[in-house]
């Protein structure tokens, strides 16, 4: 059953330099009950598309064409006010940063309690309830931390009381953007095996957007990889894993760090993203990639299906 539908996806955002194509039109589904991976470097376009599914893209941002449909219903167009009645409801978003994302002047309780309300879920024993939101994901002695301030909270707690409210009113997608950055590893675990957890035993689609191909190969299902602005290659987990396709996926998997590797230095792809204020005509990847042709830089090639997985590519059309 789908549960998000992204089709022909184009976000633009208006600067003094020009018009910075970050989402080129992209298509992809998300599934119920499904951790769906999106992977790939800063600038790809991985947190406009987060942004552009909770309609968090403002001025000079636009949201160009396409279609967002969750459950069904088309989200592109919605009033703010529309917006807001699903986004901590139905889809709810768990930020890269905690500490900037909660109010210093509240603390955690209050804030948890404050998104329940606002949608409705008010009750006699609210703070019962949040105590047992925090419990769920892992809060020592929450009874104590629920009147805490998020500065009283150390990284990983915060980044779990962000959880617990992404989670207070059971949405059924849980968009997480880069959830263990600058986590030490433990800690990084914790919160993905809290992540898989919640999609196992609830049944909750996740989003999970990362740059790390470890926590993409930990907990999801599917994976997107993206460059430039469009997806380059789709496929489980496995499949992209064992037998990448695009050499763009080929680059990120070699230079993932292996204890067998007996060599000093790490592999790296050179080169860096294109601009995309004015993006190449052709394939995004081509000016990196050792293996391109003339029409790699001519034309944009096809996302199609190749066995299990689908790609961008020339070289896998030849």
């Amino acid at each position: 059953m789908k549960l998000l539908e992204v089709k022909e996806l184009k976000t633009s955002f208006y600067t003094e330099e020009g018009e910075v194509e970050a989402v080129r039109g992209i298509d992809f589904e998300i599934k119920k009950g499904e951790i769906l991976g999106l992977v790939g470097e800063s600038g790809s376009g991985k947190s406009v598309t987060a942004k552009s599914i909770m309609g968090l893209i403002q001025n000079p941002g636009e949201i160009k064409s396409g279609s967002i449909k969750f459950q069904g219903k088309e989200l592109i167009g919605l009033s703010q006010k529309e917006y807001n009645e699903i986004n901590g409801k139905d889809i709810a978003m768990i930020f890269q940063d905690p500490l900037s994302s909660f109010n210093p002047l509240f603390t955690i309780g209050h804030q948890i309690g404050d998104v329940m309300n606002r949608h409705g879920k008010k009750t006699k024993n609210l703070k019962n309830k949040i105590i047992e939101q925090l419990r769920k994901v892992g809060i020592p002695s929450p009874k104590e931390r629920v009147d805490s301030y998020p500065h009283e909270f150390s990284g990983g707690q915060r980044q779990r009381g962000m959880t617990a409210m992404s989670l207070s009113c059971s949405p059924e997608l849980i968009i997480a953007d880069e959830p263990t950055t600058a986590l030490d590893v433990t800690i990084q675990a914790q919160i993905l095996n809290l992540l898989k957890k919640i999609s196992l035993e609830e049944k909750k689609s996740i989003l999970l957007i990362t740059h790390d191909l470890g926590v993409i190969a930990e907990v999801c299902d599917r994976v997107i990889v993206m460059y430039g602005g469009h997806i380059m290659e789709e496929g489980s987990v496995f499949d992209i894993f064992d037998t990448p396709k695009h050499p763009y996926t080929k680059g990120l998997l070699n230079s993932i760090p292996s204890l067998e590797s007996k060599t000093k230095y790490l592999k790296t792809i050179e080169g860096s993203a294109p601009s995309l204020i004015n993006p190449p005509k052709g394939c995004p990847f081509a000016k990196r990639c050792k293996v391109a042709k003339e029409k790699c830089h001519i034309d944009l090639p096809l996302f199609k299906s190749y066995d299990k997985q689908k790609a961008r590519c020339w070289q896998l059309e030849d």
